[in-house]
């Protein structure tokens, strides 16, 4: 893919004003931005110096998605190199998105260990696994032996779980539906009623700052690593 041409002119000017850039990738199902400021604009390439514990998913992932702002549009780019001693990642590749992040901003949080979920479509039940979940919705996976074609794209499911923080049931939508690594993953979308609302914050709070905690762990683990 052709390196856009207006993107590097866009860094080079952020780079000539000292501007911030801000890298956005998720970890355990939570977005994470990594801050940091350009330390070069070389041809079709931008080098990127942070001192933040998130360069550790520019490594892992090996691409980013470049949040906006009111003088440019959100871009992606491929990770060239990291270098998690200088606190440097080299950025190349890049291509507007075309789309909006907002959703991908919000806290969606992976629980640290399996959770189940009873899934009631209609009058019948099946289990799930919650895969991820936020105040709008959640990811749930379901093995073949589990699965009921009913289970599809527009239908209306109730989940119930026991969340670390308590009681969570609701009803929903299912979003899509794929089916990959021997199992399926649907995504749903619900609105939170509000006698849970409560419970499902405080678990998102507390598992947001459980992964942020995990996320420098994996930092000093790599850095050590090459040090």
């Amino acid at each position: 893919m052709t390196t856009n041409l207006q993107i590097i002119s866009d860094l080079r000017l952020m780079m000539e004003n000292q501007q911030p850039i801000e890298m956005l990738n998720t970890y355990k199902g939570a977005p994470f931005v990594c801050k940091g400021y350009l330390a070069g604009v070389y041809g079709d390439h931008a080098q990127v110096r942070t001192d933040g514990a998130e360069i550790v998913l520019l490594q892992r992932d090996r691409h980013t998605k470049v949040l906006g702002s009111d003088f440019f549009e959100p871009f992606s780019a491929q990770v060239l190199s990291v270098d998690l001693l200088q606190g440097l990642a080299d950025l190349y590749n890049f291509s507007y998105l075309g789309v909006k992040l907002g959703e991908r901003m919000l806290a969606r949080v992976e629980p640290k260990a399996p959770l189940p979920v009873n899934i009631l479509i209609g009058k019948d039940q099946t289990a799930a696994e919650l895969a991820d979940i936020s105040m709008i919705g959640a990811g749930l996976r379901v093995l073949p032996d589990q699965y009921t074609p009913a289970l599809k794209p527009g239908a209306i499911i109730h989940i119930a779980t026991e969340l670390p923080t308590g009681a969570v049931s609701a009803r929903g939508t299912i979003l899509s539906a794929v089916r990959a690594r021997g199992q399926y993953r649907f995504s749903l979308r619900f609105a939170p009623e509000p006698h849970f609302r409560g419970v499902l914050f405080r678990y998102l709070v507390n598992r947001r700052r459980e992964i942020e905690a995990e996320l420098i762990e994996e930092f000093h683990r790599a850095r050590n690593a090459v040090a």
